[in-house]
């Protein structure tokens, strides 16, 4: 094990990084100022580029295929993926979430262990918002947002993730078949390209922060580790800091990750649009007075639900716009 070189590593791979917030930042800040016409801060506009944009209860739980049906389908899906990716006979990773481990492939299958867990609490968190109980549904409209956030976020790590060590392991580490390489290694991505088909979450460019951000995280806690002794080998050889060529390296992994996040930022914009782009096709629609067929089909359970209530629907309003849950009770 040689820790030569680190202390040339960590700063120039902090620095990267920072570098790489700042872009986005100031990305974000231009772009938010302009589009409110130079009303409002910076600070309001990268918050709002950067974490609100795109992200809420609504975009973690609902489905974009299949309306109501799709939404339960999505929940079950979630549940299947939370189970598989715990236990021993899947990913195991109820056991390296307590015990440990110092393995990329491991920290990844925990952090989709932990977002399933959110994914389907957000799942039963719109099913409740449907509630009549008062309490409930203003439970659900104080927080649930919040909850939706952090879920679509997570989303966004867990599939650029999955997909750059589905590659990196089957090109350069492992080309087994055994079950548990296929599990940890390549069901992982398969279990959120589904995901990423149903769920109604758009990523946006400005997510590049959190995908690599998770990366910068694991290579943190392992040079912690080795120089607090915690660790006596480097988990991979390709980190081991002995030349000053490692810093290449390094920063070779920095780019491949992003690149692989820029995959699937496309891969969603194609089969989802961009939110500007979902936006602009919901006010068209609704100026033009024309719905999809989707919402057709909303509108006929709506009716139906008010015909048998006597017209009245107590919780009509009750909800705010990204909370819009027509059609997910008569399935659930």
């Amino acid at each position: 094990m040689s820790k030569q070189y680190l202390p040339l590593v960590v700063p120039v791979m902090v620095t990267a990084y920072l570098a790489l917030v700042h872009f986005v930042l100031k990305r974000a800040a231009s772009r938010g100022v302009d589009n409110d016409n130079g009303k409002g801060t910076a600070t309001a506009a990268v918050m709002n580029y950067i974490w609100m944009r795109g992200k809420c209860l609504s975009s973690a739980a609902k489905s974009s295929l299949w309306g109501a049906y799709g939404t339960f389908f999505l929940f079950w899906f979630r549940f299947a993926g939370l189970l598989f990716f715990s236990l021993p006979l899947g990913g195991d990773g109820w056991y390296v979430m307590t015990h440990g481990s110092s393995q990329f492939t491991d920290w990844n299958v925990a952090f989709i262990v932990w977002f399933y867990m959110l994914a389907c609490l957000s799942s039963i968190l719109m099913y409740l918002s449907t509630s009549k109980n008062s309490r409930v549904t203003s439970a659900i409209e104080r927080y649930g947002d919040a909850v939706g956030k952090v879920t679509s976020t997570m989303f966004v790590v867990m599939l650029s993730n999955a997909l750059f060590i589905t590659v990196v392991n089957f090109t350069l580490l492992d080309q087994g078949m055994e079950w548990k390489n296929l599990v940890v290694h390549l069901f992982t991505t398969l279990f959120a390209l589904v995901e990423l088909r149903f769920n109604s979450v758009h990523i946006e460019r400005s997510d590049i922060v959190f995908a690599v951000g998770w990366v910068y995280v694991y290579l943190m806690a392992v040079w912690i580790s080795l120089c607090a002794g915690m660790l006596s080998n480097w988990p991979y050889e390709f980190l081991d800091c002995q030349s000053p060529y490692s810093v290449l390296i390094y920063m070779g992994l920095l780019a491949v990750n992003a690149l692989f996040f820029v995959a699937v930022c496309t891969i969603s914009g194609y089969l989802k649009g961009t939110k500007e782009e979902s936006d602009l096709l919901r006010v068209t629609l609704i100026e033009n007075g024309t719905t999809t067929d989707d919402d057709d089909d909303v509108d006929e359970e709506e009716e139906e639900k008010n015909m048998r209530s006597g017209g009245n629907d107590n919780n009509a309003g009750s909800l705010p716009n990204s909370m819009d849950n027509s059609g997910v009770e008569s399935v659930f």
